[in-house]
């Protein structure tokens, strides 16, 4: 990448950093498939959702049976049959008496295997609903060279199920037309259908890079591409070549920054393996690497305590994995080419080196005589003709004798008496092997006490070969620890799995595999990037489903309260209805009419009444208006007053100019009332008590505007002087 690219790749990154978006030059190993447009902005049709489900139930309904390339048929193979627990030992896979695998003519058989009933696809709305969002088993598979280890657990909980150890053949090995079969025999072994268990594996290569890398705590799209350019900067590795995923573990140790574990592996080893089981009709849930799959087995509660910083060693025939494991989190880790594949070589080597011809023993320095000369060398060729040397063998059948000796194993058919070693002498021909194992792991143990400046308190041994126990005192001895085996089956507390120990110590990797969970630690296969675009597509599912159910919710709480108002509505209408019916049967137009009629005949008797008794009254209104110093001396009443229609009584009509002497906004006079009259008393008080006289003329409610028309002083005969006043009114 020249410094324009560079720079170009730059301000991409610090673009996606402050928009929050996953930069599109990281890579990650398998990205999803292209779609166009984000998945914010994707429209959703349920029209071409519906009939795609359907053809889906209609296509599993319908599915051809496997081809014959997937194996051949069950009754036409020789393959063996498997077991459900662990009873075949290690020796039984590299023994030469076990089955044979399908031959070239079984394989090319034209008659297919019947479908598993279990892969048929049952449509979307008759399938059961599962309130934990994950399969209920979960098989791990380990893939050693020469045999294939399964095992299963029950989650959540991680309960041993089963597990089982088969032989395999070159013909049996990932890729080729018989491994579908093998695992679908291991699969039943377990008792366990592939439709209800993930299936996860680990990948077997030395060529693999496990970092823990401090980051800045960030989140999302931001964290992936930290992640990714800090691990870029470090590793130069090309996005073609690897793929790469990673896991945080959580906050360092000052808690500024954040930890997480990296695993670059070679894309070529992931995808060949992914492949095979696809082609095996098997589909991997993940694939992870041993030492990250190994965290499960720490964090599980029968886990070796009583350590700061435990070294872990696992030994495979061809790598070993170094793991420096705290009680919570892996800090470090190593792959190594040394392996119990490098002590096999070593035993072949010490063959080999007993098969050359031994030179001749010197003579003594003096000069001996013919005839002892002749009866030396008669004796030193009767002793080689006595003393045959062993046949050199190749690194795989010294590691079948290796596991014969040192393991248990069955005998291999080939070995000879001059093969089988004393455990002490061969573990004396292995010592070069194990010597260069245990300097690799000081060196690595020593690279981090002086880096971290922290240093190991616990030796764990993990892996078949040491399930001898001389093998692993010999390895710890120079480690300079007291060894400890690191036996899956105790941490799990699965002791009711009877299997030899070297199948126990096998099957560490299958183990923990099957312990790991869907989104948590390393997955090559659904990686960051993969998890990123699902993470968002769940974050768009639950806002779509809870904005659902936010108007559900919003359209009940709507229709309780209108029923609740309708049932108040219905009440009232209930009650309404009673009265009703308490007043009697609805009137008609007649029934109103006559009504009517009456009502206004008896307002107008009323009317005759009053106008008869208006005068009366009247008259009495003004007796108890007049004060005691005040004598009338006549009254006269004009009754009935005219109305505006010249009828007597007849009202003034709405709206109609006021009469004479009537003040506007004041009910019109029914009559007239005019008084005369004298006001008694002391003189100075007389104009003060006519006042006072018709102040009270006007409060009262039936006489209407007292208008005195004349006043004046005269005396009478006694010679008292009074107030002489005519006084009219209306009356209303």
């Amino acid at each position: 990448m020249n410094f324009k690219e560079r720079l170009t790749s730059t301000d991409k990154l610090l673009r996606s950093i402050r928009s929050g978006e996953t930069p599109p030059s990281v890579p990650g190993g398998e990205a999803p498939p292209a779609r166009t447009g984000s998945i914010w902005t994707r429209p959703i049709s349920v029209r071409e959702l519906v009939p795609g489900l359907a053809r889906r139930a209609n296509a599993a309904k319908s599915a051809p049976a496997p081809s014959a390339q997937e194996g051949p048929a069950p009754a036409q193979t020789d393959a063996p049959s498997p077991q459900t627990r662990t009873e075949r030992a290690v020796s039984e896979t590299a023994a030469p008496s076990a089955p044979e695998a399908p031959s070239a003519k079984g394989a090319a058989a034209p008659v297919p295997p019947a479908a598993p009933p279990e892969r048929r696809r049952t449509p979307l709305w008759s399938r059961q609903l599962r309130l934990s969002g994950g399969k209920p088993h979960g098989v791990g598979v380990s893939i050693n060279g020469t045999s294939l280890c399964m095992a299963a657990v029950r989650r959540p909980g991680g309960d041993v199920l089963a597990t089982v150890r088969l032989p395999m053949g070159p013909d049996q090995a990932p890729g080729e037309k018989g491994f579908g079969l093998l695992l679908r025999s291991g699969l039943e072994a377990l008792g366990v259908a592939p439709s209800s268990a993930d299936i996860w594996t680990v990948l077997r290569s030395s060529d693999q890079d496990l970092n823990v890398l401090a980051v800045p705590k960030l989140s999302g799209a931001k964290l992936d591409a930290a992640v990714y350019w800090t691990l870029q900067k470090e590793k130069k590795f090309a996005d073609t070549d690897y793929a790469l995923d990673y896991a945080p573990l959580g906050p360092s140790q000052g808690g500024a920054r954040l930890e997480a574990l990296t695993c670059l592996a070679r894309k070529a080893d992931v995808d060949r393996l992914r492949e095979a089981f696809e082609q095996a009709g098997l589909p991997l849930a993940g694939i992870t690497a041993i030492p990250n799959a190994f965290m499960a087995l720490y964090r599980a509660p029968g886990a070796p305590a009583g350590h700061q910083l435990a070294a872990n060693i696992h030994v495979e025939p061809d790598f070993s994995a170094i793991g420096l494991y705290t009680t919570d989190r892996l800090v470090f880790s190593r792959f190594i080419r040394s392996g119990a594949g490098s002590m096999a070589e070593a035993l072949a080597e010490h063959f080999q080196a007993l098969a050359k011809p031994k030179p001749a023993p010197l003579a003594e320095l003096e000069l001996q005589l013919p005839e002892a000369l002749a009866a030396a060398g008669t004796a030193a060729a009767k002793d080689s003709a006595r003393e045959e040397p062993p046949q050199p063998i190749d690194p795989a059948q010294a590691l079948d004798l290796l596991r014969h000796v040192l393991l248990g194993a069955p005998k291999p058919a080939w070995a000879g008496p001059e093969h089988l070693l004393a455990p002490k002498a061969m573990l004396d021909a292995i010592a070069p092997a194990i010597e260069r194992l245990a300097r690799q792991v000081e060196r690595t143990l020593e690279y981090y006490a002086g880096s971290q400046q922290r240093r190991c308190d616990a030796l764990h041994l993990s892996g078949e070969i040491f399930a001898c126990p001389a093998l692993a005192e010999a390895l710890a001895g120079q480690l300079g620890f007291q060894p400890q085996v690191f036996d899956p089956l105790a941490i799990l507390r699965a002791e009711g799995a009877r299997s030899s120990p070297g199948d126990r110590m096998a099957m560490a990797p299958a183990l923990a595999a099957a312990l790991a969970q869907p989104g948590r630690g390393i997955n090559l296969i659904a990686n960051y990037t993969v998890r990123t675009a699902q993470d968002a597509k769940n974050f768009v599912t639950r806002c779509i489903i809870l904005g659902l159910a936010g108007i559900m919710i919003l359209i009940g709480a709507g229709g309780a309260m209108l029923e609740r108002a309708n049932a108040s509505r219905r009440a009232q209408l209930e009650e309404l209805k009673t009265q009703s019916a308490a007043l009697g049967p609805l009137a008609d137009d007649s029934a109103v009419s006559q009504r009517a009629a009456t009502f206004m005949l008896r307002q107008e008797g009323l009317r005759l009444v009053d106008q008869r008794l208006l005068a009366l009254s009247a008259v009495a209104e003004m007796g108890r208006r007049v004060p005691e110093n005040v004598r009338l001396l006549s009254l006269t009443v004009d009754y009935p007053a005219t109305g505006g229609g010249g009828q007597p009584g007849a009202a003034a009509k709405p709206g109609a100019a006021p009469q004479a002497g009537q003040q506007p906004g004041q009910p019109s006079a029914q009559g007239a009332l005019a008084i005369e009259g004298v006001v008694m008393g002391e003189r100075q008080d007389l104009d003060a008590a006519l006042s006072r006289f018709v102040i009270g003329l006007q409060g009262s409610p039936m006489l209407h505007m007292p208008v005195v028309k004349e006043s004046g002083l005269r005396e009478l005969g006694s010679g008292e002087t009074v107030l002489f006043f005519v006084m009219h009114m209306g009356v209303r």
